[in-house]
């Protein structure tokens, strides 16, 4: 129920009725608060425009990103104040300047967290740059999965993570996007059967 104004450098703001938030585009400097959005900044020709990233370059993949955060074109202890637009999970939110909460965590199904490419290509004019990487991810994507599927040899598969403050370990359950690519490698999950839960922040 949030409604975006995406309005172009060079032409007068406009004013909305009931816009929540407004961003000039395309956005010079930005910010993420999880490692998940940075592929989409580098698919789509903006790694520059990435100037700060909220938690430890511990977690962070990519060599080229790291080698601008040593190189100190990366902030990784605050978001500076000439930031446009931070991409934000919806856990910190509320605590960003020009934020954009993701909702990537909310789909089931690998295209679909995929497809957010897309949305970080609008704030940046890049449509077209998006729209190809998304192409071909599907295009990738399908034919591998298509081209295993009468080869795999089922296998059965636990996906959990240990969770130290509950001394208990969080089980997968589906669907999700992590249970569809599971399936498509051959991999049967099982699911919690909620034998012997811990209840953590709610969640068994």
């Amino acid at each position: 129920d949030e409604f975006f104004v995406l309005w172009q450098c060079g032409t007068p703001q406009p004013t909305v009725p009931g816009a929540t938030a407004y961003f000039r585009v395309p956005v010079q400097k930005a910010a993420v608060t999880s490692t998940t959005y940075m592929p989409y900044f580098e698919m789509i020709g903006e790694r520059a425009s990435l100037v700060a990233y909220t938690s430890t370059f511990d977690f962070v993949s990519s060599p080229c990103l790291r080698r601008m955060y040593r190189d100190g074109l990366i902030n990784d202890t605050h978001i500076p104040d000439d930031v446009e637009l931070t991409i934000a999970d919806e856990w910190t939110i509320g605590s960003v300047p020009y934020g954009y909460a993701m909702s990537d965590t909310h789909e089931d199904s690998v295209l679909k967290v995929a497809e957010y490419v897309e949305v970080v290509g609008l704030f940046f004019n890049r449509e077209h740059e998006a729209t190809q990487a998304i192409d071909h991810i599907i295009d990738g994507y399908t034919c591998i999965r298509d081209a295993l599927a009468a080869q795999l040899e089922p296998k059965t598969v636990v996906l959990a993570g240990y969770v130290s403050s509950a001394d208990a370990f969080s089980i997968a359950s589906c669907p999700n996007w992590y249970c569809e690519v599971v399936e498509a490698a051959g991999g049967e999950i099982v699911e919690f059967q909620g034998v012997g839960a811990v209840e953590m922040w709610g969640y068994p």
